[in-house]
């Protein structure tokens, strides 16, 4: 889905955050170049725990929370 998006829309995925609250998230994210996020809702906190390789992902207690840091990153 995300090389369709590419091959559609100029998308620079090396600036793009990818939100998501499972393992396959953080590998579709890793696929194309997205910074991926973790958020702890839903599937987030088990996927934390069950797969040490996601320990590096930048990891938010929800979604308002990961919007606030992608604005935050903006801002500098």
């Amino acid at each position: 889905l995300l090389q369709q998006m590419a091959s559609k829309y100029p998308i620079n995925f090396a600036e793009t955050y990818f939100i998501g609250d499972s393992h396959v998230d953080v590998l579709a994210a890793r696929s194309v170049g997205c910074q991926p996020l973790l958020v702890l809702t839903g599937k987030g906190q088990r996927m934390l725990e069950k797969y040490p390789d996601l320990q590096d992902v930048p990891s938010f207690q929800d979604l308002t929370a990961a919007v606030e840091y992608i604005l935050a990153q903006r801002d500098k």
